[in-house]
């Protein structure tokens, strides 16, 4: 009996406390018109915030502060955007199983690397958070097998995705729930100045493809990013000089075997491995030759893919030379070239 009018008390402060949430959600509304219209706070980020997401709290500006302060002189700075997402990369068995293994659970990142013009802006109406860049090299390395696609304007996020700056997408450890509720984690760096060579040299293992971004973008790298890429890009030269002469010396001897399957047809049949083939015209020699046309056919396509990487690695320009055997001085240009006018490769001017 004595406890009804403390029930009464708070049912009143919840009817107070509803009507004032109702009243702020109103103003802010009105707020948020007012700046879409051309009115502002005097602030950008305030602005840009209470638009976007809805809220006056300095808690809400603070990601948005942080990274403003960070860019505010680092005009001419590298800066790197890593998005990361969790993501199902493939689940065996017909029927989905009630928790997926982490081995299936991958990440897929997109790094997105630019020079910096002046520090951050921001678009208030449509929500965009950009980085002043005249061009940027950005790799999906899910997609793309890792290749740099070079895109020409400013580095931009939306609001949404930038709810996710500091978060590092780590590999999945546990089981989880395969349903429509499940959580994928999904993670945002920013990395300015000197923190971009470090992502790409961290954990003692220098990922040359930075030196890759960095060529789109007319940058140099540091000496140690350039001496791993030259050692590697060695490497790639000398295989495929390698897997050239493997190849054409295949083709050689399918050639051979093509050409002793025709001339056999004066004797009526072309023997091999003890068994003997009927060869009495040349439609006879036509069908026996045939598995070894088509694997011809197939040489001649691997000798062109090779080619077509050899350009992409500028062999067919300059004045390089490979020992591929010991006193056996390859140049390579000069081979490179001939090769693809032989396998009809286009050089690009």
């Amino acid at each position: 009996m004595g406890l009804d009018s403390d029930v009464q008390d708070i049912l009143e402060m919840q009817s107070k406390s509803s009507s004032a949430r109702s009243a702020t959600h109103a103003k802010i509304s009105q707020l948020i018109e007012k700046i879409k219209g051309g009115q502002s706070t005097g602030d950008k980020i305030r602005d840009f915030v209470i638009v976007n997401l809805g809220s006056i709290s300095p808690d809400a500006a603070k990601p948005y502060r942080e990274t403003e302060a960070r860019l505010r002189n680092s005009a001419g700075s590298q800066i790197l955007v890593v998005k990361q997402e969790e993501a199902i990369h493939g689940c065996p068995g017909i029927i989905a199983p009630e928790y997926i293994d982490p081995m299936f659970v991958g990440i897929d990142t997109e790094l997105t690397l630019g020079i910096l013009t002046s520090g951050l802006d921001l678009d208030v109406l449509k929500g965009e958070i950009i980085f002043p860049t005249q061009r940027h090299a950005r790799r999906y390395d899910r997609f793309s097998g890792r290749k740099w696609e070079l895109q020409e304007g400013p580095i931009s996020l939306n609001w949404y995705d930038f709810m996710r700056l500091g978060n590092e997408v780590e590999r999945r450890r546990t089981p989880m729930p395969n349903d429509l509720s499940a959580h994928f984690e999904r993670g945002l760096m920013i990395n300015v100045g000197e923190e971009v060579e470090q992502y790409f040299g961290k954990n003692g293992y220098l990922d040359t493809s930075y030196l890759e971004a960095l060529n789109l973008l007319g940058q140099e790298a540091s000496e140690r990013f350039r001496k791993k890429h030259d050692g590697e890009i060695q490497g790639k030269r000398l295989e495929i000089i390698s897997k050239l002469e493997g190849l054409t010396e295949r083709e050689a001897t399918l050639n051979g075997r093509i050409k002793s399957i025709y001339g056999s047809i004066k004797h009526g049949g072309f023997m091999e491995g003890g068994a003997i083939s009927v060869v009495e015209d040349e439609d006879d020699a036509r069908v026996v030759s045939t598995g070894p046309r088509m694997r011809l056919q197939e040489t001649t396509r691997e000798i062109q893919r090779y080619l077509k990487q050899a350009i992409e690695l500028r062999m067919h320009r300059g004045d390089l030379r490979i020992e591929q055997k010991p006193g056996v001085e390859v140049n390579v240009p000069v081979y490179i070239s001939s090769m693809c006018e032989k396998y009809q490769v286009e050089i690009p001017v």
